[in-house]
């Protein structure tokens, strides 16, 4: 008990309990600006990763700051981030400059630009990006908002940045995925007492309390507001009876799923290692279980059919001659367990959500996938017809970053002001260019997490880049159909954290 009472921990139990009492209205929403101050001094003071650890940690708690009346939707995680990046860079401002030196003083231009891309090509790769985003507000309608938006990207590169290279031995990686797991537990605990919530006060009070106290708190006015007539927190049948689709502290459900999937990595990773004990591993597929059932109850069919996709990517390394017989047996075998248990638990929604129709839950809403007349199926059709068409109108630069709410109107009655397709939504607002180098950066990334998969030795290391390509592949497959990695900043951070 005892190793558990340090700084950190105490500051991250205050820290919860202070959003918790602001969240349901005890305490005032200035005080805000007091935990953002406090746990930005521990930070500044805290290990590297320590920091991170609890910047990690703490996902589930950031809450926007009301700095006016206008503005109050900036989230304090963005202040900590950059005071991170500033720590770092003092810091390591010596190996910095060093390896500046090294650089340049390889002899010839091409050698030096070889260099650069074998040693840096997702951070160059990044950077075009990011300069294409900047192109892409020359034209654009607002160009204040897509600034805005182009810096809340630069945040969460930031944070990947740092994650990545204070990260010296696995023991960081496993410290840094333990306070992952933590952040996992509280959006599980939070989803599963709201769907105890609803069950006895009824889905119309449970709106209404969550669109104006708890969205308030956490995502600002703005967003609360429009929660408040538009959110994808129920399914409705023909017979208008609702049932919960689970999103925790998600502004929308498809959010929640999403991190949910990139979720597994942690209990998974976990399940080898030396001294792992019976006890633990059986804990582990109890946090598993509970993983696979938020996807389930969060009603989001694009996260259920998306998982053909990790499936197929499964099999399809078991097959591989390069894969070891012992690799097949042990780690393999136990991610296809894990996709077992999501078909075995699939059927038990309706029980869990307590619903009296079975085509409001995960059960019923399934055979809705092919049905292109089905409300929110033909939404999308007629938003990603839009989206081509925005992109054949601006194929270089697209619309401007953040402003896709603006060209879909010239077009039709789009429902929504995104592309419910990243690629979509990249090719839209940045152009072409920068879709294609998306997918670059993509394909790099997955390439180096298999790569590590055969390479490592170590147990923990090796079922981590295999659980990690598998979350991957099963996220960019769920992107197909919705945009959450970018719109998203608590799916942004998760995603930043275990890449």
């Amino acid at each position: 008990m005892q190793k558990y009472l340090n700084s950190k921990n105490i500051i991250l139990f205050l820290q919860a309990v202070f959003v918790s009492l602001i969240a349901i209205g005890v305490l005032p929403r200035y005080y805000a600006f007091f935990i953002a101050l406090t746990v930005a001094a521990y930070v500044f003071f805290a290990d590297q990763i320590d920091a991170i650890s609890f910047t990690v940690a703490s996902i589930p708690f950031y809450i926007a700051l009301p700095i006016t009346q206008n503005f109050d939707t900036m989230i304090y995680w963005r202040i900590l981030v950059l005071e991170m990046f500033v720590i770092f860079v003092f810091k390591y401002r010596q190996a910095i400059a060093k390896k500046y030196r090294e650089i340049m003083s390889l002899p010839g231009k091409k050698t030096k630009i070889k260099k650069i891309w074998d040693d840096y090509k997702i951070e160059v790769l990044l950077s075009a990006i990011f300069l294409l985003a900047f192109f892409s507000l020359i034209g654009a309608p607002n160009k204040i908002v897509g600034l805005k938006r182009i810096i809340y990207y630069a945040n969460i590169v930031i944070f990947y940045l740092v994650i990545k290279y204070s990260i010296k031995k696995i023991d960081d990686i496993k410290r840094i995925l333990k306070h992952l797991g933590f952040a996992a537990i509280m959006f599980l605990m939070i989803g599963f007492a709201q769907l105890v919530a609803v069950y006895y006060v009824g889905y119309e009070k449970f709106w209404q309390f969550w669109s104006s106290k708890i969205a308030l708190v956490f995502y600002g006015k703005r967003l609360s507001q429009f929660v408040t007539f538009n959110n994808s927190w129920f399914a409705f049948s023909q017979s208008g009876a609702p049932s919960l689709r689970m999103f925790s502290l998600f502004w929308c459900s498809l959010a929640f799923a999403m991190s949910m999937i990139m979720m597994i990595v942690v209990p998974l990773s976990f399940l080898f290692g030396d001294g792992v004990a019976k006890r633990t591993k059986n804990a582990i597929w109890v946090f598993i279980g509970f993983l696979m059932m938020a996807v389930i109850l969060s009603g989001s069919r694009g996260a259920w059919v998306s998982i053909a996709f990790a499936i197929g990517f499964v099999l399809f390394i078991a097959s591989l001659k390069k894969t070891a017989k012992y690799d097949r047996k042990i780690y393999v075998k136990r991610i296809l367990l894990m996709f077992l248990l999501f078909g075995v638990l699939f059927p038990l929604s309706p029980v869990f959500l307590g619903t009296r129709d079975i085509s409001s839950s995960s059960v019923g809403r399934i055979w809705t996938v092919k049905d292109t007349s089905e409300t929110s199926n033909k939404a999308r059709i007629e938003i990603w017809k839009t989206s081509l068409l925005s992109i054949k109108n601006n194929p270089i630069f697209g619309t401007g970053v953040a402003n896709f709410s603006a060209e879909s109107d010239k077009f039709s009655g789009a429902w929504k002001t995104t592309s419910h397709n990243i690629f979509l939504y990249v090719a839209v607002e940045a152009g072409i260019p920068a879709a294609i180098l998306a997918v670059i950066v993509c394909f790099y990334l997955f390439k180096d997490f298999i790569a590590e998969f055969y390479l490592a030795d170590d147990k923990f290391l090796k079922m981590f880049f295999l659980s990690l390509s598998i979350a991957v592949i099963w996220v960019l497959g769920y992107s197909l159909i919705i945009d959450s990695l970018l719109t998203s900043d608590k799916v942004s951070l998760i995603f930043a954290t275990l890449i």
